[in-house]
Parts: structure tokens; sequence; C-alpha cells
């Protein structure tokens, strides 16, 4: 009996929590080993992610090749890979540049003050890594 596999997935598709492997099994011999295995950090990334990891492969980490060949600017190609980097642990996430941008603008709109300012990005970067966890 062959059995097709699946691609291997890292969170729930019903609560969005984070997924454990629960069995490992042989298929020379049947058998099965129990317990909880992490999940690789590459099965956290959807598949766009997983696209532009292997292109960054292919690339051999070059990001001006990754920026021409998906012409996008070179600082959102740097975003993208440090977004990357924190969904899969390497680096800690922090705020984006469009949440950083929003600060910002109200900062220098002054509907807000710079101490404030400096709490609401902090506030972000620590949400972000939270949701890591």
């Amino acid at each position: 009996m062959t059995m097709t596999k699946k691609k291997l997935i890292g969170k729930c598709p019903v609560c969005d929590g984070s997924l454990y492997i629960s069995e490992l099994s042989c298929h020379d011999c049947e058998v099965k080993i129990r317990g909880e295995f992490e999940i690789p950090p590459f099965s956290r990334l959807d598949e766009t992610e997983r696209e532009f990891l292997m292109l960054f492969l292919r690339s051999r980490g070059s990001l001006r090749d990754v920026q021409r060949e998906l012409t996008l600017s070179y600082p959102t190609v740097r975003n993208r890979l440090d977004a990357l980097l924190a969904k899969m642990g390497i680096i800690s996430a922090r705020a984006s540049q469009e949440e950083i941008n929003e600060v910002l603008d109200k900062l220098e709109s002054g509907d807000l003050s710079a101490e404030d300012a400096v709490k609401l990005i902090r506030k972000q970067e620590l949400e972000d890594e939270s949701k890591q966890d």
C-alpha cells in the first residue's frame, strides 16, 4: 500500500496554534516512536516564504540578485528576509517599517510625543516577539 506524502504544516488550521509532531514511523520495519517533536523552522513558512528562501539560497545570499529577480526595491527584499528570519526564530522580530512610519507620521503631525512614539514602537516589537513564542 503506497501512502501519498503530505507537506508538513507548522500552524493549526483551526486555531492557528503551534503544532508538534507526535509520531515518527519507519517504512522498513514499521517501528513507531511517539513523543512531542518540534516542527523544523522551515515548516513554519508558507509557500511564498519558502519560494523566497529558495530564491535567496539559489542567489547564494545576494539580496541584490533577489531584488533583480523579483523586481522589488532593496529595502523591501531586506524586510522580507528579516520577517522570514524572525518567523523562523533566527532573529528577534522588530516593528515593521510600515508600523514605524505610521508612528513617525503621528509624531511629525504633533499627534504623539517623542516619548509616546518610542513606547509604541517598543510595544509593537514586544508583541511581535511574543507571537513567535
